[in-house]
């Protein structure tokens, strides 16, 4: 299995080299602008134009050979319990030629609501055999929860549904997720939530950072919430995803723990894994626009006007491309497969500590350090 996982490093990072653009096989698929929560890592909630995508536009956006190749979609918005329509969505990319997997993301407010919506999109989804994700969002325990979400008594709503799920995931879902976002807002108190989360044996706990992202409009004001900008926060984090690199079981993990520590440990530079969104995957937004990632892209236009295979030949995504990719180094987001770099400096740093040859590798380490 590492092997395998090795081989797919160094191919992936060499056509990243190449910058030889692929059809891609993640669609990221925000379905709504609506939302019904408050967070403070977040101002979609903010905006006055509430819009869900239209699906009659879409199945004739998703037609497109560019997308003959999806193979997993994440819904999310917004909010997608607020979406009448969410059926005749699912039912529109579960007709994908390739399409193996559904994720859905939620923040779990109208619990009733959202169990039913699983139910359903889960005998669908294994109609087609298609696997079900669901990420329930969860930033806290008690209080450290409902002050991140704005929402005064939101955690007992969480929790019924963290007990629910766990305990039923069968009806609900064949992959269930607990998305914990690292801000300056929970990282105090990361011990005590992670303690309480761990209770839930039957869910993968998933942890990463708020950071600045255009989708959610909070690009340009961060400061806020992102760890980066205070001192104290930044150094719980760098310790919290240390730990996690160490105590993690799969390669995967651990890499993507150790990443992210090493991003925060060099204040914000040093990207060690690669993006599958620069020369691959893609993000339709609830007015059918078109972008790379969520987190950085600008749009490459509307897919109401323009198919995106056209988009694609008229130069557009390669734009793009070269426009983000200035920003990839001071982004985090998107962190699972390492570069040919950060696979090295990943095993030196384990040699490193493990036969104390710091001494060995310091030439290579100012380079690395000459190179952030």
């Amino acid at each position: 299995m590492h092997i395998e996982k090795i081989f797919s490093i160094f191919s992936n990072s060499i056509l990243n080299l190449l910058q030889i653009r692929r059809k891609p096989t993640v669609l990221q698929l925000p379905i709504t602008s609506r939302c019904n929560s408050m967070c403070k890592t977040c101002n979609i909630w903010k905006l006055t134009e509430k819009k869900d995508i239209n699906p009659v536009l879409l199945q004739k956006v998703l037609s497109d050979s560019f997308f003959n190749n999806i193979k997993h979609v994440g819904l999310n918005g917004g909010e997608i319990t607020l979406v009448p329509n969410w059926k005749e969505i699912l039912e529109i990319i579960l007709k994908l030629k390739k399409i193996k997997s559904v994720h859905i993301i939620s923040n779990g407010l109208k619990k009733e609501n959202l169990l039913i919506i699983l139910k359903e999109a889960k005998t669908l989804c294994n109609s087609y055999n298609v696997r079900l994700g669901f990420t329930l969002s969860v930033d806290g325990i008690n209080s450290i929860h409902d002050n991140i979400r704005g929402i005064p008594k939101a955690y007992p709503r969480i929790k019924y549904l963290l007990d629910e799920i766990s305990s039923n995931k069968n009806k609900y879902c064949d992959d269930f997720i607990i998305g914990c976002t690292i801000s300056q807002y929970n990282i105090p108190y990361i011990r005590e939530i992670e303690y309480e989360l761990k209770k839930y044996s039957n869910a993968y706990l998933e942890y990463h950072l708020a950071v600045p992202n255009k989708r959610i409009h909070t690009f340009n004001n961060s400061t806020d919430y992102n760890v980066l900008y205070d001192e104290r926060s930044r150094i719980l984090a760098t310790e919290f995803f240390y730990r996690k690199s160490k105590e993690a079981v799969g390669l995967t993990d651990k890499i993507k723990f150790f990443s992210i520590y090493f991003y925060l440990k060099n204040k914000g530079n040093g990207r060690l894994c690669n993006c599958n969104y620069l020369y691959k995957d893609v993000t339709i937004d609830e007015s059918l626009n078109l972008y790379l990632c969520a987190t950085a892209s600008n749009t490459a236009g509307s897919l109401i006007e323009k198919s995106a295979t056209t988009i694609k030949r008229n130069g557009t995504l390669k734009k793009l491309s070269k426009e983000n990719h200035n920003y990839c180094n001071q982004c985090i987001h998107y962190s699972s497969t390492p570069t040919i770099k950060g696979l090295i400096i990943y095993v030196i740093d384990n040699l490193s500590t493990k036969y104390n040859w710091n001494h060995k590798f310091k030439y290579l380490v100012k380079w690395q350090k000459s190179r952030l």
